[in-house]
């Protein structure tokens, strides 16, 4: 992180090796270490066997309209230019306020989408992290974008608890985004 701090890089990549039943349960010390402390938005790519270079047609931004997300959602609208297909996901909890939370989110996705091109949105009931990977399984997302720390910043602690889970659960390569950026 020195060196890319030297240098001024604006994206660092890292590579996790396989994503193994192992790897699900306990990403590698290195990658989470460098999540939590990275200033710049963070490329994990998961590394195995039998990796091919991926095209990138469809990423998906998982977004919660909190300020914790708006650097991914300001990195997803630059990438999303040279990207084929975009698609904002939110989960809403089960709680009687879901209503309310949802038309907030619709509100919110079409703000997103006056700036995002061809943005299709949804909002799904459930527990973010595998309502986001199912997403992102059944959209065959080349990406998952996030934000570092969600909404929940009693259960976050440095790295959001939802951010490292998608990380160490997802089978394509996730790009964790500090709020700040711009």
């Amino acid at each position: 992180m020195t060196i890319a701090q030297e240098q001024k890089a604006d994206l660092m990549l890292l590579g996790c090796s396989g994503h193994s039943q192992f790897h699900k349960f306990f990403l590698g010390s290195t990658a989470l270490d460098v999540a939590r402390l990275c200033k710049v938005p963070l490329w994990l790519e998961p590394i195995n066997s039998s990796s091919q270079p991926t095209t990138l047609s469809t990423m998906l931004l998982a977004t919660d309209a909190s300020k914790a997300v708006k650097g991914a959602e300001n990195l997803a609208k630059k990438l999303s230019q040279h990207i084929k297909r975009t698609l904002a996901i939110t989960v809403i909890s089960d709680l009687k306020d879901s209503e309310r939370e949802l038309t907030d989110m619709k509100s919110h996705f079409r703000h997103l989408a006056e700036s995002i091109e061809g943005l299709e949105t949804e909002a799904v009931k459930g527990y973010p992290t595998f309502t986001i990977i199912e997403a992102s399984v059944k959209a065959n997302a080349d990406l998952i974008i996030i934000g570092k720390r969600g909404r929940n910043q009693l259960s976050e602690f440095l790295l959001g608890s939802t951010a490292e889970a998608i990380a160490r659960g997802s089978d394509c390569p996730v790009l964790i985004v500090p709020s700040d950026y711009r």
